[in-house]
């Protein structure tokens, strides 16, 4: 319809951003069985080291652990979890954080978040929620060659672009 200058007021695109790996497994199939083409935005660092996302590890360890207390020096957090508010309290600080605060905090509070349980534990975790996992590069290949699908970048580190970004980086 671009190319052809050929709109009818109803145009809409479909894009997913960083690459999840429900992309694949949950979204593509329902779009084909509908015939809508998407597009999904990857970020090219997770794709290669197969390292979950910052706010997933955080939804992870927050929610999905039983954790009854939590220690982030990076971003001035130790705290009692009792309650389902504390729980989400903590959560929204630690989102709040993962997307406003420069990168080498940020990295801080990652490997904080991905040390603040037993690796046995985050692995079996991690493994249990499986669509959260970045693509690998076959299936990235998979989405784009059996489904309407365009691959587009979203950056190298599923970086969060904002003012507290060095610019050097």
């Amino acid at each position: 319809r671009i190319v052809n200058k050929q709109f009818t007021g109803k145009e809409i695109v479909l894009s997913f951003d960083d690459g999840y790996r429900n992309n694949l497994k949950v979204a593509a199939p329902l779009l084909k069985q509908m015939h809508l083409p998407f597009t999904v935005f990857v970020s090219t660092h997770h794709i290669d080291t197969g390292d979950i996302f910052p706010t997933s590890l955080a939804r992870l360890i927050i929610w999905g652990a039983e954790i009854k207390k939590i220690n982030l020096p990076s971003i001035n957090i130790n705290a009692e979890i009792n309650t389902a508010e504390d729980r989400r309290r903590i959560a929204q600080t630690i989102s709040r954080n993962l997307k406003t605060q420069p990168l080498a905090v940020v990295s801080d509070l990652y490997n904080e978040l991905l040390h603040s349980i037993p690796s046995d534990d985050f692995s079996l975790l991690y493994n249990m929620h499986d669509t959260l996992k970045p693509m690998s590069w076959e299936e990235v290949k998979e989405l784009h060659e059996n489904y309407d699908c365009t691959i587009g970048a979203h950056c190298i580190d599923h970086l969060c672009c904002h003012e507290n970004q060095n610019t050097n980086v």
